[in-house]
């Protein structure tokens, strides 16, 4: 990946205007799906726990459920179309994002 931005076929993420563009459409993101979608870039390939998306993206401010994680991932699956397959999940384990 292209340093400041998370690109992929079809999926492009900037990180220096916090834009995303999918099949050559920018989406609209809020501030906390952006930085969940940033967390699932930078760790491209590699499974994330709940909890650890949680202590990335919300640090130490979050002491509620860890299902939060699951309505930003289907929002940004929602978001997606037909890109949605590159949000994985790992049963019982969490999230990853696979680039095509």
């Amino acid at each position: 990946m292209e340093k400041g931005t998370g690109k992929d076929a079809g999926i492009r993420l900037n990180r220096e205007n916090h834009t995303v563009m999918i099949g050559g459409e920018e989406i609209q993101l809020n501030a906390m799906e952006y930085k969940v979608l940033e967390c699932l870039v930078k760790n491209s390939g590699v499974v994330l726990s709940r909890e650890r998306i949680l202590h990335l993206v919300w640090e130490y401010d979050y002491y509620g459920s860890s299902r939060l994680v699951d309505v930003y991932i289907k929002r940004l699956r929602k978001c997606f179309g037909e890109y949605r397959d590159r949000l994985v999940t790992v049963r019982k384990v969490g999230y990853m994002y696979c680039p095509a």
